[in-house]
């Protein structure tokens, strides 16, 4: 089994070329979608692929997760990719 792990974070440096109307998240916005992102990871990625995260974070500016899957780093990256994408993230590997 692979695993690979990464942080998830919010930033905000105003509007970009790609979205001109993207406004800044109040601090429960960004709670709410730190809190969604291993839930809608979990959602995303192929059957018999886990997503672990620990019991308590690190801090609260982040979510820190853990994918477990057969399927190789490349497609996995591409999913959290995504995810962080729809829920207006940033992200790190780690």
């Amino acid at each position: 089994m692979n695993r690979f792990s990464y942080r998830a974070y919010y930033a905000y440096d105003g509007p970009s070329h790609a979205d001109p109307f993207r406004s800044e998240k109040t601090p429960n916005e960004v709670a709410e979608a730190l809190a969604r992102f291993p839930i809608d990871l979990e959602h995303r990625v192929d059957g018999g692929t886990t997503v672990e995260t620990p019991t308590v974070q690190p801090d609260s500016q982040s979510s820190h997760v853990t994918v477990v899957t057969l399927a190789d780093e490349r497609s996995i990256d591409e999913v959290v990719k995504k995810c962080l994408n729809s829920l207006d993230l940033f992200g790190q590997k780690l």
